[in-house]
């Protein structure tokens, strides 16, 4: 298999890979959004992700230790070992989102806030930006994503003060604020790892990561 079949097949297992992980996004969110009570049987596969992981990882370190890469194909092959990491650690963050979902299902149905679901559609768009960037090698739409960081911060502490202050004056049982103070942290977690995803998008287009030449 020559290089050119190489990255390719690395370009395929990517974006299995994406598909895998926005599945996981879409049961964890539609989850919390929803109204139906706690779902024993509903299963993120976290595993399947962490094997797409493992042979992606397998498939470059093969290549870096066998061909002389030129530099494109080299920044191809190792954003793509950076940016899995990212994508795992999303469908991590997915897993965790279901898991407190869980708990906080079995406390109370209706405590939910409508900020969270403004936040996570904007984190729903980032990912979605994110594999956008990664398949049409794609610098514009990475910066989009990138910008879009700052905004999802924001609204994170926004929604965090407003649970604070529901938990001060005893409207939410702790309980019911400490599992959504998770979920809005998983949140915006994974809004940093789409972030970091358009980053890498953008070093394989131009070299440049953070704004710093690496190859």
């Amino acid at each position: 298999m020559n290089i050119e079949s190489e990255l390719k097949l690395i370009n395929q297992k990517i974006c299995h890979m994406f598909d895998l992980v926005q599945s996981a996004c879409e049961k964890a969110f539609n989850y919390y959004l929803s109204n139906d009570k706690y779902d024993p049987e509903l299963v993120i596969d976290d595993d399947e992700i962490n094997e797409a992981e493992r042979q992606i990882e397998s498939l470059c370190m093969q290549i870096l230790l066998r061909e002389r890469l030129f530099a494109s194909d080299m920044r191809i092959v190792t954003a793509s070992l950076k940016l899995v990491e990212d994508l795992e650690r999303i469908g991590d963050q997915a897993y965790d989102i279901k898991q407190m979902t869980d708990e906080l299902k079995k406390v109370e149905n209706k405590s939910k806030l409508e900020d969270v679901e403004k936040l996570i559609a904007m984190v729903e768009k980032m990912v979605t930006q994110a594999l956008k960037a990664y398949v049409e090698t794609d610098a514009q739409t990475a910066k989009e994503l990138i910008n879009n960081d700052d905004a999802v911060d924001s609204l994170f502490w926004n929604i965090t003060q407003k649970l604070i202050n529901l938990d001060e004056k005893h409207t939410l049982k702790s309980s019911q604020v400490i599992y959504q103070v998770f979920i809005v942290k998983y949140l915006e977690r994974i809004a940093d790892q789409a972030t970091n995803i358009g980053e890498w998008v953008e070093y394989i287009v131009n070299g440049f990561h953070k704004d710093k030449v690496i190859i």
